[in-house]
């Protein structure tokens, strides 16, 4: 991922999430071979000073992450006496305020004196706006409702709930979108990245800034084909991803990397080796593919179109461990692109929790569960479609066998999951969503499990308003 995304010896390099420093002391050496490529004519002990003095910076909420670093950078020349730039902190605040410069606190003694120092020394920093020509990161995966304080999401959503939805969204989209802040035009993210950054419905408004507004260009993919994760213990998928920040338009491609054998097997010579390879196919353009007997490389044409096209799901760009299923399965989608998809069909309307009001905790989980479910699905169904005519639908209640005839005035036609609809035409064979508090006496609501009426008021109200937003084609 450093090699990838480092391009010049004397790029400035970030990691707002840097807990052990493993990415920075790649960044380090990558820096270093670059340095050589480029004919720089500077000894390795200034470039060393160089390196951790103007160009390397390091921040992890974790005073203990901190020193680890700290040593990491300092043992790639322990000969020379350097202070690496690493800080404790709060990386997302550093990036979003990245113009502001905030003032010193005080200072006490000893172990609480050096803590409190450390603090002043983060809280001296001053990230200068696009000061950076990269920003490496693995960041916290952790879902946005878990194990995260709320006095700490209140001050993520003052600073950044403009752009992140929220909902179950990880705590990784903070770093992503904060990133932008201070890298420069033609900058990099090389970041190790959850699946749900391609495929996510609570991570579109994520990929939308990041891939429309903000114009970045998806450079680099990297998919491991034998192991699940990257990310050491983790048991969903994440790749390697880095993005370009306003990158040539003509150079409209992605290169997709899959590996054959597990990270931690492939030597210094291996990447090299694999970065000559790449470095072939991107200098061209031209060629589709190359392989290995420990990768295979792909180049993706018009990668534009494709990500502007299918911005709610990317996952056929980065979902296949072969070149030829996805250069087929690219194929049945320039054959079929014309045709629309779900969600172009007006009448049809999904609900994605988060995009719009979210009127607080649980209500989400309500607004789910006010669809009818007709074609099975996963998760909490609260109804589920028993039959229906042209004014009518009778429906059944949670678990129970209770039936209710409901007018249609009080639904809206809906899709609850695409899942299990075992055909492309629908028309006439929707299912609902129940938008009126009317459609159902208060102990029917009960029933079907949904007791809060607060919760549920509010829900009616968000899924009511997501169906006019759609309606009206906002």
């Amino acid at each position: 991922m450093a090699s990838l995304a480092i391009d010049k010896w004397d790029d400035k390099v970030l990691d707002p999430a840097c807990g052990s420093g493993t990415l920075l002391a790649e960044a380090y050496q990558a820096k270093l071979r670059k340095a050589k490529e480029q004919g720089i004519n500077i000894p390795e002990d200034r470039l060393h000073e160089i390196f951790l003095r103007e160009h390397i910076v390091g921040i992890d909420v974790m005073q203990f992450a901190k020193e680890l670093t700290t040593i990491n950078l300092a043992l790639q020349n322990p000969f020379i006496k350097v202070e690496p730039r690493v800080f404790a902190g709060d990386g997302i605040e550093k990036m979003v305020h990245a113009e502001k410069v905030i003032g010193d606190d005080p200072s006490s003694e000893n172990i609480e004196r050096y803590l409190r120092e450390s603090q002043e020394e983060y809280m001296k920093l001053a990230l200068l706006h696009e000061g950076f020509d990269v920003v490496i990161m693995n960041p916290p995966f952790t879902r946005w409702e878990e194990r995260i304080p709320e006095r700490e999401k209140g001050k993520l959503m003052r600073m950044l709930g403009n752009i992140i939805s929220g909902g179950r969204i990880g705590y990784w989209a903070f770093f992503f979108v904060a990133s932008d802040n201070v890298i420069r035009p033609g900058g990099k993210i090389a970041a190790v990245t959850p699946e749900e950054f391609f495929s996510g419905r609570t991570a579109i408004s994520v990929r939308e800034y990041l891939l429309g507004k903000r114009g970045y260009a998806l450079r680099y993919v990297v998919r491991s084909a034998v192991e699940t994760a990257f990310s050491e213990g983790a048991h969903y998928r994440d790749y390697l991803v880095v993005l370009e920040k306003g990158g040539d338009p003509a150079r409209d491609y992605l290169v997709f990397i899959i590996l054959k054998r597990r990270i931690e097997e492939l030597t210094d010579g291996d990447i090299m080796r694999l970065m000559n390879d790449i470095r072939t196919l991107d200098q061209g353009g031209h060629h589709r593919s190359i392989s290995g007997d420990f990768f295979d490389v792909v180049i993706i044409h018009d990668v534009s179109r494709l990500i502007t096209r299918f911005v709610d799901n990317l996952k056929p760009i980065v979902g296949f461990n072969s070149p030829n299923a996805q250069k087929l399965f690219l194929e049945l989608l320039d054959t079929i692109g014309s045709f629309p998809k779900l969600s172009d069909v007006a009448e049809i309307i999904t609900y994605w929790p988060g995009k719009y009001r979210g009127h607080g905790e649980g209500v989400e989980d309500y607004a789910r569960r006010l669809f009818i479910a007709r074609y099975g699905a996963r998760g909490k169904i609260s109804f589920r479609l028993v039959n229906e005519d042209r004014d009518r639908v009778v429906i059944k209640l949670g678990n129970t066998d209770v039936k209710r005839s409901i007018d249609k005035k009080y639904l809206v036609p809906s899709l609850r999951t695409a899942s299990n609809v075992r055909h492309f035409d629908i028309t006439g064979e929707s299912e609902f969503a129940l938008v009126d508090e009317h459609a159902l006496e208060d102990d029917d609501w009960k029933a079907a499990g949904l007791n809060d009426g607060r919760r549920r008021r509010s829900a009616i109200y968000d899924v009511r308003e997501a169906t006019e937003i759609r309606q009206a084609g906002l």
